[in-house]
């Protein structure tokens, strides 16, 4: 998106507008989650302080807050039971059933960010990636993989 024209010219409108909304969607979910936890919370004890408030089940939201929530939650599992699949790591998907928790502190990652965009928008903080165990086994397999095929070219050529 440094290029938005470039990209434009280069993806298509279909593609450009499928990105956006996929990339925008990730961020404004992060950052609406809290409120929606925050507002199912207030609508929940707020019949303790108010007889005549309605219960969170009776609210006018509380479809639509549990119906998004849980296809959040549902979509990440998914996506994350494809990974492991893929990866032949089915055996660790119990960790998914810790998906709220992902989910609350990818939110306060996203709080964090918006806040540090708006005061400090040239400031950069660089995850570094490959420090799992899974990743480091795959990166000395392909390592490996790698230098068996060098050398067999080397030995081609010599």
């Amino acid at each position: 998106m440094r290029s938005p024209l470039q990209l434009w010219h280069d993806a298509g409108a279909r593609s450009f507008f499928t990105l956006n909304i996929i990339v925008g969607g990730n961020v404004l979910t992060a950052l609406a989650h809290p409120i929606l936890l925050g507002d199912m919370a207030l609508q929940t004890i707020r019949p303790l302080f108010d007889i005549n408030a309605p219960s969170f089940l009776h609210s006018q939201f509380a479809s639509l807050h549990i119906a998004t929530i849980a296809a959040g939650y549902l979509s990440t599992v998914v996506v994350g039971l494809i990974g492991l699949s893929r990866r032949g790591l089915l055996h660790e998907a119990w960790v998914l059933t810790l998906t709220p928790v992902y989910w609350i502190y990818l939110s306060i990652a996203a709080w964090r960010a918006l806040f540090q965009l708006l005061r400090d928008p040239h400031r950069w903080e660089k995850t570094e990636h490959g420090l799992a165990r899974s990743s480091r086994i795959l990166t000395a397999k392909m390592a490996s993989k790698n230098a068996a095929i060098a050398r067999t070219k080397f030995r081609d050529i010599a």
